[in-house]
């Protein structure tokens, strides 16, 4: 079964954006990604977060964060694999 991703609808953070894991025939797989610029917890110092949210649960089973300068973050946790890479001018996500 091939997998892809499809834009959601919401996010709940103001720099953020999340996609439904779907396979190519539409089926939701019951989990979101999110990749999000946040403050890490605690501290004034952004960075840039990419989490796996469980749907069931309505949280995060994992996530990786990386400075916001970053040009590429990832997370592999077994059953799932992920990358984004920043494309110059994308209006997305001109935070």
């Amino acid at each position: 079964m091939d997998r892809c991703a499809r834009p959601a609808r919401t996010a709940p953070h103001p720099r953020a954006d999340r996609v439904d894991l779907v396979t190519t025939e539409g089926v939701k797989l019951g989990y979101i990604v999110e990749l999000a610029q946040l403050t890490y917890q605690n501290s004034t110092a952004p960075i840039l977060k990419l989490a796996v949210i469980d749907n069931a649960i309505g949280k995060s089973n994992s996530y990786s964060w990386n400075e916001t300068n970053g040009k590429r973050v990832g997370i592999n946790i077994g059953w799932f694999q992920t990358g984004f890479t920043e494309r110059a001018g994308d209006p997305r996500f001109g935070w």
